[in-house]
């Protein structure tokens, strides 16, 4: 969890949470995740630099055509969003 991700519009001061996943290409099919938009990582190493956001991350950014975007997540380069998949649950079910 980290409230360190910026991006172009982002008042600096506004914490924002964000659950990261760091991960390769099999998670996605391997969760039976929908892929919504854009494309799935590779066995590229730019990858390392690419980032999978949910539809609630999307929204929360404020983009409306987030597959392409800029992203900042702590010191990293800044890394593009290749790819947005439908939301889903990513902790207890009896859980809010």
């Amino acid at each position: 969890m980290t409230t360190d991700v910026k991006w172009p519009g982002k008042v600096d001061k506004e914490r924002v949470p964000f659950k990261l996943v760091f991960t390769d290409k099999d998670f996605i099919p391997t969760m039976k995740m929908e892929l919504k938009e854009g494309a799935n990582f590779t066995d590229d190493k730019a990858d390392s630099t690419h980032y999978i956001i949910n539809e609630a991350a999307a929204r929360r950014i404020g983009y409306d055509q987030p597959v392409g975007a800029t992203l900042d997540v702590w010191s990293r380069p800044t890394g593009k969003i290749i790819g947005v998949v439908k939301d889903f649950h990513n902790t207890n079910l009896h859980r809010r």
